[in-house]
């Protein structure tokens, strides 16, 4: 497999992670979390959120998505451990439940892919001084 159909692959994953976890959140949201104070509200956002992040991802090659994609797995996982372990705006959730569980698998696998195809991505400029490979053209030299 070749760096390029590596790097695209797991680009895939990590887009495919996010875009599961937003809608894990988007459904429990419309399940009643949208009657939870501030913590519906996030729910919401974070479905909005996880959809762009996880199609830019998917459709965009660039290191600004996969940022992305890593701060929406922190931030979400680290919410729901906070209010798993400490409470969370006046909530404490329990460990239960395929979703939470599935959820959370999908932003792990969003945070270590993202940590994984940037620092592959910061070597692989490093090595070539920063700059890219010239692009092919299928247009004939003017």
């Amino acid at each position: 497999m070749s760096q390029r159909s590596g790097a695209a692959g797991l680009g895939g994953l990590i887009g495919a992670s996010v875009l599961i976890s937003a809608y894990i959140h988007g459904e429990l949201y419309a399940e009643g979390m949208a009657q939870t104070p501030v913590i519906g509200p996030l729910f919401a956002l974070n479905a909005a959120g996880g959809l762009v992040i996880g199609l830019a991802v998917l459709f965009w090659r660039h290191w600004l998505p996969m940022l992305g994609a890593l701060g929406f797995g922190v931030l979400t996982l680290g919410g729901y451990v906070m209010a798993v372990t400490v409470g969370l705006f006046g909530l404490k959730e329990q460990v239960a439940g395929l979703p939470a569980l599935a959820a959370a698998i999908t932003e792990l696998i969003a945070i270590v892919g993202a940590v994984v195809w940037l620092a592959t991505a910061a070597r692989g400029r490093a090595r070539t001084g920063g700059a890219r490979a010239p692009r092919r053209s299928s247009h004939a030299p003017v």
